[in-house]
């Protein structure tokens, strides 16, 4: 699965690679690589299913879910203290705002269990 996995991240480099290049490329990559997400996705959770690999406990999974999102927050936040062009700046600030949101809703579901 590790194989898929990585075979989807290099689709996707792919893909934003082409952005400004390659516009027909670029705009039927996206297939692809939407294509390679769902193999991965769709095995992962079959396998879950049959249990065939580990499980998870709710209360891990919010606290690991919770660690990604504030993680990735702060790189952001670093990315925004860079010289950015108004729209990368606006973006990543966006970014922020919609990250923090999701690290709340994390704190709330995680205090359900």
């Amino acid at each position: 699965m590790d194989r898929i996995f990585e075979l989807y991240k290099q689709a996707l480099e792919i893909h934003i690679q082409t952005k400004t290049t390659c516009s027909r490329f670029h705009e039927k990559s996206a297939d692809f690589y939407e294509l390679l997400f769902d193999c991965f996705h769709l095995i992962s959770e079959k396998r879950q299913d049959l249990e065939i690999d580990d499980i998870m406990k709710e209360e891990e999974a919010w606290k690991k879910m919770y660690a990604i999102l504030e993680e990735t927050k702060i790189i952001i936040e670093k990315m925004i203290k860079e010289k950015n062009s108004v729209w990368m700046d606006n973006l990543l600030r966006w970014l922020a705002d919609k990250l923090e949101n999701e690290i709340w809703h994390s704190i709330a579901f995680s205090w359900l269990i």
